[in-house]
């Protein structure tokens, strides 16, 4: 199968191409998201970024322990994990994310239209494609689904809110709003 999640390496490296300054992420995760703790450790240390993953247990943790990081990161990942990703969290994350003047990256359009600096999600229609050649490498006896298991997105959309951005004080590239899929204004 593929993964509907967009790995972490590539997020993160999303992240410093639209905000080069980023150097250390902040991350807030519940044992929902646990798994991709281990992946998004390695993924920062290749790209030689500091990850402060911090776990918690329910969405009231989520505030206080936003507040205990804020200070120590350049960009805050938001993940698709339900004890994180609240409309309650959200709304209140978008607001200090502005305040803190911090780059913050999720993985859905909706996170960009909120008032979310950047998302980066997996581009449905390749997925159709990577999925159509995937089966017709298992049937034509070349691969096996064992052999294959989950794989990683090929290709992203990215949504960039540029008024956020500015609010922010984070000046974009050409070259990278030129990757955009979408830019919200």
């Amino acid at each position: 199968g593929i993964s509907a999640e967009t790995a972490p390496g590539t997020q993160f490296v999303n992240m410093t191409i639209f905000s080069p300054t980023v150097k250390r992420i902040g991350v807030i995760y519940s044992d929902y998201s646990r798994h991709f703790m281990d992946q998004a450790k390695r993924a920062a240390d290749i790209l030689g970024l500091t990850l402060t993953a911090v776990p918690i247990n329910h969405p009231k943790e989520f505030r206080r322990s936003f507040k205990k990081i804020s200070s120590r990161i350049d960009a805050y990942w938001v993940l698709h994990d339900p004890v994180i990703y609240t409309l309650d969290s959200m709304d209140w994350l978008k607001d200090r994310c502005v305040k803190e003047r911090l780059v913050c990256v999720g993985q859905s359009a909706n996170i960009a239209k909120m008032g979310l600096v950047l998302a980066v999600n997996p581009d449905p229609i390749n997925i159709g494609s990577q999925a159509a050649s995937m089966a017709k490498n298992i049937l034509e006896g070349r691969q096996t689904p064992t052999h294959i298991g989950v794989m990683a997105p090929l290709a992203t959309n990215i949504f960039v809110n540029i008024k956020t951005a500015n609010r922010i004080g984070l000046t974009i590239s050409q070259a990278a709003l030129g990757m955009a899929t979408k830019v919200e204004e």
